[in-house]
């Protein structure tokens, strides 16, 4: 339940759905969530998972249980990130898009969004990238 331990909710916040989501708890570094163990990404601790397993369901079947994927956000969650990732096979361009969104406000969520492309460089394209890198580096 969201508002059981470690959550700690006061009366008006019970009595309110819309409301729990500022239920005060712990920061979690270790342990499971959502039958999820928590995973190094970069410098932060996280509990990581497809996107597809939380938007295409409503239910997971999870550590023995049902889990309503409405519940994977909750009081607990300071950030989230969408990472995704496309490759175009013709043009050799990969880019990767990362949506942020920041649930340590007052009222609303901080979002940010980026997005990179790379490019495989090979035969000739590569050959003068390393002519002009080497280039720079000499100057």
């Amino acid at each position: 339940a969201q508002c059981s331990s470690p959550y700690v909710c006061p009366a008006d916040v019970l009595g309110n759905p819309a409301t729990v989501i500022s239920c005060p708890g712990e920061k979690v570094e270790s342990g499971t969530f959502f039958g999820l163990n928590t995973s190094q990404f970069g410098d932060e601790v996280v509990y990581a998972d497809f996107l597809f397993s939380m938007t295409d369901n409503s239910f997971l079947y999870r550590d023995g249980g049902v889990r309503s994927t409405s519940a994977f956000i909750d009081s607990m969650t300071s950030t989230a990130e969408v990472i995704l990732v496309f490759f175009t096979p013709r043009s050799g361009v990969t880019s990767l898009l990362r949506v942020h969104a920041n649930f340590e406000g007052d009222a609303s969520a901080e979002m940010t969004v980026s997005l990179q492309h790379y490019e495989i460089l090979e035969g000739r394209d590569l050959g003068l990238y390393l002519f002009v890198q080497s280039v720079v580096l000499i100057s």
